[in-house]
C-alpha cells in the first residue's frame, strides 16, 4: 500500500481533463491502495478499474458524471469502472483510494445478477446497515496491501467477493435507496452474455456485428444498450481489455512485443503499435522501458511499491508519489517490434465500436 504524506498535484489537468487513466498495478496484482491525509485535487478522469473511496476524517468532494457527492467520516462510495469523475480532498481530510480490476473474478455467475450494482455508483452513508460491515472489509484490504506477499490479491479479492455479495443482499431486501430491483432484464441478459463472451474471447476476432446478430438485435440498438450498461462504447470496452492484457505482459513478461500483440488480441502489430501510442502517448516498447526502470528506481531506493500511472512518460496525468522516469524529451526510438505511425496494417476501427479488424 502506498502511504503518502502529500500527493502533491495529483493529476496534470491538460492531460487528463476528462481522459482515460491507466493504472499500473504493482507486480502480478490487480488490486491498489492509497492512504492519504493532505488537501488534493484530481481532474475529472475515467477508467477502466473500479475504484472505492473510504473517507476515515474530513470529507472528499467526488463527482460522477454530472452527479456530486460529499464521502464524509465513516462513508464510502463505489465508483464504477468507466465512469468520468473527479476528486477533492478537502482540509483534514485522511482516507483509503482503492483501485481494482473486475476481470479476475467478473466471470462468476453470480455477477451477472448485480450488472446494477456495476454500472451505478453506490454512496454508503453512516446510516445504511451495510456500511458498517462494508469498511471492516476494505480496512481488511489496506492491512493486506499494506504487507504484500505473493498470495495477497488473493485475501484482497476474497474481501471484495465479501462486499458485493453484501451489498447484492443489501440491495435485493431494500436496503439501498435509488436503485432499480435486481431482476434483471432481458437488455442486461445480452449485455451481461457479450461482457463474458469479450472477457473470454478477447484474443480472437471480436466485432460488434457479430454479437448484435448474437443477440437478435440490430447494430444501432446493441451499440446504444451496451454502452448504456457498461458505461462505455464496444471500442473502449474491448480495447480497453486488450491494453490490460498488453500492458501486463510488457511489463511483467520478456515476450518480444510482436507476441505481446498477438497474444493481447491485436491482429495487427501496426495496429497494436498505434492504438498503444494513441492512449499511452509511446511506444509499447518505451513503455516497457519506462515501467521497469521506474520499478528499477523505486527498488534501489527501498521504497514501497509507486502508485498507478496510465502513461510513465506523464502524457496523461498521474497519481503523485511516484517517480517519473527519466526518459529523454520526445519520443525515444523504436525498438524491436514497434511499427511507426503509418506503417502498413488492419483497417482501423469503423462505426460505434466495430473493432473486429484491430
Amino acid at each position: 500500500m502506498e502511504d503518502h504524506s502529500s500527493y502533491g498535484s495529483a493529476l496534470v489537468d491538460a492531460a487528463m481533463n476528462g481522459a482515460e487513466e491507466f493504472v499500473n498495478y504493482p507486480e502480478r496484482a490487480t488490486t491498489r491502495v492509497w492512504h492519504g491525509f493532505v488537501p488534493d485535487h484530481y481532474a475529472r478522469h475515467w477508467h477502466g478499474d473500479v475504484e472505492i473511496i473510504m473517507t476515515l476524517k474530513g470529507c472528499v468532494r467526488v463527482t460522477v458524471g454530472e452527479d456530486p457527492f460529499r464521502v464524509k467520516e465513516g462513508e464510502v462510495l463505489i465508483i464504477p469502472a468507466g465512469q468520468s469523475h473527479s476528486l477533492t480532498m478537502g482540509q483534514d481530510s485522511e482516507r483509503y483510494l482503492y483501485q481494482f480490476q473486475l476481470s479476475p473474478v467478473i466471470g462468476i455467475h453470480d455477477f451477472a445478477l448485480l450488472r446494477r450494482l456495476l454500472i451505478t455508483p453506490l454512496y454508503l452513508t453512516r446510516e445504511l446497515p451495510v456500511t458498517g460491515p462494508v469498511r471492516a472489509l476494505l480496512t481488511e484490504v489496506a492491512e493486506e496491501a499494506w504487507y504484500r506477499d505473493g498470495l495477497s490479491d488473493l485475501n484482497i479479492y476474497s474481501c471484495f467477493l465479501r462486499m458485493y455479495a453484501l451489498l447484492g443482499r443489501a440491495w435485493k431486501s431494500g436496503q439501498l435507496s435509488g436503485l432499480s430491483s435486481p431482476k434483471r432484464t432481458a437488455n442486461q441478459v445480452v449485455i451481461d452474455d457479450a461482457v463474458n463472451y469479450i472477457t473470454r474471447h478477447y484474443m480472437e476476432p471480436v466485432s460488434l456485428d457479430f454479437l448484435a446478430r448474437s443477440a437478435s438485435f440490430s447494430r444501432c440498438y446493441f451499440s446504444r444498450i451496451f454502452r448504456r450498461y457498461t458505461g462505455m462504447t464496444f471500442t473502449q470496452f474491448l480495447t480497453r481489455k486488450r491494453l490490460s492484457v498488453a500492458g501486463q505482459l510488457l511489463v511483467y513478461s520478456d515476450l518480444p512485443v510482436s507476441q505481446v500483440c498477438i497474444q493481447s488480441g491485436f491482429a495487427s502489430l501496426a495496429t497494436f503499435t498505434r492504438v498503444f501510442r494513441e492512449q499511452l502517448g509511446m511506444s509499447p516498447s518505451a513503455y516497457r522501458r519506462a515501467c521497469r526502470e521506474r520499478d528499477r528506481d523505486a527498488q534501489n531506493a527501498m521504497l514501497p511499491p509507486l502508485p498507478g500511472i496510465q502513461s510513465p512518460t506523464g502524457a496523461g496525468g498521474k497519481r503523485t508519489g511516484e517517480a517519473r522516469p527519466s526518459l529523454a524529451p520526445g519520443e525515444p526510438e523504436p525498438e524491436e517490434g514497434d511499427v511507426p505511425d503509418g506503417a502498413p496494417g488492419e483497417a482501423e476501427e469503423t462505426g460505434d465500436g466495430d473493432i473486429g479488424t484491430i
